[in-house]
């Protein structure tokens, strides 16, 4: 049998870490997200190279995790 290992592990980016700090709302539904999905949001931030792009996803997510959705949930 073979035995899958999921990596679930991520790294938080600043830009959104301080999103979260600034609103309880979007923290509290932010952390209430499996692990997956919480990643799945830090890469969508983190991938982005310019600052702006960086602060536009942000105020593209804040209603889809408040909503508890995943990222690509939209398209289902």
């Amino acid at each position: 049998m073979v035995k899958v290992t999921i990596d679930t592990s991520y790294d938080m980016p600043t830009i959104l870490s301080d999103a979260l700090a600034k609103n309880t709302e979007f923290s509290k539904k932010f952390y209430a997200l499996t692990l997956g999905r919480q990643k799945e949001y830090a890469n969508y931030i983190a991938d982005a190279k310019q600052e702006l792009t960086k602060l536009k996803r942000i105020d593209t997510i804040t209603p889809l995790v408040i909503a508890g959705k995943g990222l690509n949930d939209r398209y289902r």
